[in-house]
């Protein structure tokens, strides 16, 4: 059986970076191996997870994209009840069914990435907008909140959910202001926005829904992709 060096063997992997190493055709379309999408491979054993492949897809995205909306809730874990510090953890972040949608979101003016289980999304983000977790680029709590509220996302769940990041967030500098907004369905139902704190600049968000961003946070939610 031919061998497969330590750096292919570890994870996902392109089909130049197989041939720079020496690899032959043959035994990158053998059975061994899985194609996640197209010019990639990996291992059939490594683990099917959503972390996994978007790790794979990340190899093929342009360097400005980044894994939005439900993808990023999960990815920076905020997609489970807070756990206080030092102590033993209680909930684990479930992990989301193989063949879930990756949402990736690209700077206006980018074509929008599309393929096998791929949504691709336009954004103008700020600074503050993108953050790193495992590896990868992915949207910031506030920022994943205000995109999530932008879609069909339930009303509940975007009120539990920026509840959550209020009170999760022990730096924020920031704090949130329920606004009424007209009721729907004889139900008198809320928006949040944020408002900056004094002496912090004020900032404009997409579509209106948020006014200012406090810091990344540790956040709890109740969201289903």
């Amino acid at each position: 059986m031919y061998e497969i060096p330590d750096e292919l063997a570890g994870g996902p992997f392109t089909l130049s970076r197989a041939a720079e190493l020496g690899i032959p055709a043959r035994v990158l379309d053998g059975a061994r191996f899985a194609r996640p999408w197209p010019g990639l491979r990996v291992l059939r054993e490594h683990p099917d997870t959503l972390l996994e492949r978007c790790r794979a897809v990340a190899l093929i995205l342009p360097q400005s994209a980044v894994f939005s909306h439900a993808t990023a809730l999960h990815l920076g874990g905020w997609d489970m009840p807070w756990q206080p510090e030092r102590r033993r953890l209680r909930y684990s972040s479930p992990e989301p069914a193989p063949g879930t949608a990756i949402h990736v979101s690209v700077p206006a003016g980018t074509a929008r990435p599309h393929g096998k289980g791929i949504v691709g999304h336009a954004f103008t983000p700020l600074e503050e907008d993108i953050i790193q977790r495992e590896g990868l680029q992915i949207t910031s709590p506030w920022r994943t909140w205000c995109d999530l509220a932008a879609t069909s996302a339930a009303e509940v769940d975007l009120v539990i959910l920026a509840d959550a990041l209020r009170r999760r967030d022990q730096r924020a500098t920031a704090y949130l202001v329920p606004t009424p907004r007209p009721a729907a369905g004889g139900l008198g139902l809320r928006t949040w926005r944020t408002r900056s704190a004094p002496g912090s600049r004020p900032q404009q968000r997409q579509g209106g829904l948020c006014d200012g961003d406090p810091p990344a946070a540790d956040v709890c939610g109740c969201w289903s992709t």
